[in-house]
């Protein structure tokens, strides 16, 4: 490991150490600091007949799966990070700040009443001529600089998920009031910082027809939330997020069609 990285890891474990001594503060919470990148949360591939048992019988929020590169935008006063799944850090091409990068410059006004935050969510490409989200099999690649530079293409960040706001973590408060949270206090701008599609759900059936329109769509397919999960980094199973993709349900082919 270089030096860099040695120093980088010594200073986060320290980070980590200082909040699990804080009573108030819990190990999901202690991996979330401003401009240090955390694994996200993940989806627990499942069939649909396992949605209404995994979710306790209880109404869930069915999202639209995007097809882009799972993105964290970390922010403070006028100092922007982006970083992906993997801890990469991106912020050359997407922009440190106000005044540089594809991104930044045509969001930062989004962050009105927000003096710090860390968002999750998919950073996708967008192309403006025709109106369309561009998905990863259109050999675009929405981390590299060229994929800007040479077209009329832009990058949009779809949020589905806010973590710190003004210095206080939201890990452990429940989904549905993170995103009143988000909602309240992020302006989107369509085309470059949007809020992720979102409905109520709470059967089977809502399940197949929300399938058979991202189908219809030819989006990658569906994300299952219970309102009531917190967020654990690098969590899959039992997290209470579900991910459904119409490969999954071959089975189900006279109803999902």
């Amino acid at each position: 490991m270089s030096t860099f990285g040695s120093v980088q890891q010594l200073s986060d474990n320290t980070n980590v150490c200082i909040d699990l001594h804080d009573p108030e503060i819990r190990m999901n919470e202690a991996q979330m600091s401003l401009f240090s990148p955390f694994r996200p949360m993940l989806a627990e591939r499942v069939a649909i007949d396992e949605v209404e048992k995994l979710m306790n019988n209880e109404p869930f929020y069915i999202e639209t799966k995007v097809d882009g590169e799972r993105m964290q935008l970390h922010k403070e006063k006028n100092a922007f990070m982006y970083y992906s799944r993997s801890a990469n850090d991106y912020t050359h091409v997407f922009g440190s700040q106000p005044s540089s990068g594809f991104l930044t410059p045509l969001i930062a006004d989004c962050f009105s009443s927000l003096h710090s935050c860390i968002l999750d969510g998919e950073m996708i490409v967008v192309d403006p001529t025709a109106d369309v989200w561009l998905s990863k099999g259109m050999n675009v690649d929405v981390k590299s600089l060229s994929t800007y530079e040479n077209a009329s293409y832009h990058p949009c960040f779809i949020v589905f998920d806010i973590l710190v706001i003004n210095e206080k973590k939201l890990a452990n408060v429940p989904l549905r009031e993170r995103i009143k949270t988000m909602e309240k206090l992020l302006k989107p701008k369509p085309g470059y910082l949007q809020f992720v599609e979102r409905q109520d759900a709470a059967t089977r059936a809502d399940v197949v027809k929300a399938l058979n329109e991202a189908i219809d769509k030819r989006e990658e397919g569906l994300v299952i939330k219970s309102p009531s999960s917190v967020y654990k980094p690098n969590l899959r199973s039992g997290s209470g997020w579900l991910k459904i993709k119409p490969e999954y349900v071959d089975s189900l082919s006279d109803e999902v069609l």
